[in-house]
């Protein structure tokens, strides 16, 4: 089973367009072999200039390469900082023991979070952006409660989890173990 068996790319677009809209998140699904699946798309601006730059981008696949591991691993959905003080959500896809990969997103703040110039100013400098600009644009990104995440998680796991049981029901091949664990 492959994550395009389970939707198409536009079904998968329209499936985490939900999670872009409540939680205001960045939402992707990427394959086992690191391949998106979904359209990506960005909902910050201060997101879209830290991947605008050579090492900006490596920062966040470094980032995003180990949470997909630590999420594999676990089976469970994580909640974790990324490198720029972002949320980044990964939720786990499996098919029984098979790992088909991840779907989730970023470029979201905690409701509580405070922002560091200092920080941003370095993060710029390293990165090669303008850290006053990138501070203020991590301003304007949207702050969401844990409760909202959590909900918008589980809600996403439950749709993949039906919609994986359906597929297993009409294709036999598939049936056995077809029932995720995680999701």
């Amino acid at each position: 089973m492959k994550l395009l068996d389970i939707f198409g790319v536009d079904e998968w677009d329209k499936l985490l367009g939900s999670f872009k809209t409540v939680i205001g998140i960045a939402p992707i699904t990427i394959d086992a072999g690191g391949n998106p699946v979904s359209s990506p798309c960005f909902t910050c601006e201060a997101c879209r200039m830290i991947k605008s730059t050579p090492e900006g981008a490596r920062r966040c696949k470094e980032g995003h390469v180990k949470m997909v591991a630590e999420a594999r691993q676990s089976r469970k959905a994580l909640v974790k900082f990324c490198h720029a003080r972002f949320l980044k959500v990964t939720i786990p896809i499996f098919n029984g023991e098979e790992f088909l990969g991840i779907t989730g997103g970023c470029n979201v703040l905690p409701e509580n979070a405070t922002i560091d110039d200092e920080f941003y100013f370095t993060l710029g400098r390293e990165i090669g952006v303008d850290g006053a600009k990138l501070g203020a644009e991590v301003r304007k990104a949207k702050k969401v409660s844990n409760a909202i995440i959590d909900m918008q998680v589980q809600t996403l796991m439950h749709r993949i989890k039906s919609k994986m049981m359906q597929y297993a029901q009409s294709d036999p091949t598939e049936a056995e173990g077809a029932l995720p664990r995680g999701v």
